[in-house]
């Protein structure tokens, strides 16, 4: 007998499976949903980018208007203290080389006499018995600078806060009267501009002849500055 073929077995056959969605990702399965039913929404994924908010433009604006006010009281703190301080006049030597000696010896022979001098019609008797006695002399000083041109300065020469003259400096006449000081009794300047000038500034000076110079601020129109002399 011939053998008898042997059959193939049968292969089983592939069952085409349908994916379970639920088993799915949930992005998958939105985008299985998608093309199963057509377009669809997909929300935007978020990122750590997104959540950061900027500052509001209130709230920014309010950062500088703060800022801006703290710098100005600042500066204020620093500066009005400088302000309201007194000034300081500047302070300068007359030494015995800066005597007016013919002025100082007419004043005390005429005071010694029991008389007054017309230009000393100012002062009080406590600083003509000081004259007298020799412990103040006289002083004469160019006060307007050589290069001065239509100038007018007025000036006020006091001592121990009594006038004892006041004039008006120009270029034709830029030297007060003579005046006194002593080394306890400084006679103090005050420079007030009335015209500058071609230059609009005016620096008023006292130049001693072993101490050098003292010189005001420079002045414009209306404008007023100090000296003050004391004797060495």
């Amino acid at each position: 007998m011939e053998p008898q073929p042997q059959r193939k077995k049968a292969e089983p056959q592939r069952q085409k499976s349908t994916p379970d969605l639920r088993k799915q990702p949930a992005g998958k399965q939105l985008l299985n949903e998608s093309r199963s039913r057509g377009t669809a929404y997909i929300p935007r994924p978020e990122f750590p980018e997104d959540r950061k908010q900027a500052a509001p433009k209130g709230k920014w604006k309010r950062w500088v208007i703060v800022t801006a006010a703290a710098a100005v009281l600042g500066l204020a703190a620093v500066e009005i203290p400088h302000w309201l301080a007194p000034h300081r006049p500047s302070e300068f030597v007359l030494t015995a080389a800066d005597v007016d000696q013919v002025a100082t010896a007419n004043a005390r022979a005429v005071l010694r006499a029991g008389h007054t001098p017309p230009e000393m019609a100012r002062y009080p008797k406590e600083l003509l018995q000081r004259i007298a006695d020799g412990d103040e002399s006289l002083y004469t000083k160019r006060l307007l600078p050589p290069e001065a041109a239509e100038m007018r300065v007025h000036v006020t020469v006091s001592q121990n806060g009594a006038v004892i003259d006041d004039e008006e400096l120009t270029p034709e006449h830029p030297s007060t009267q003579s005046f006194p000081a002593g080394r306890n009794s400084p006679t103090h300047f005050h420079f007030t501009v009335e015209q500058p000038g071609p230059s609009r500034q005016v620096t008023c000076w006292v130049k001693s002849e072993n101490s050098g110079a003292a010189y005001t601020r420079p002045m414009g129109q209306g404008e007023s500055d100090d000296l003050q002399a004391r004797a060495q």
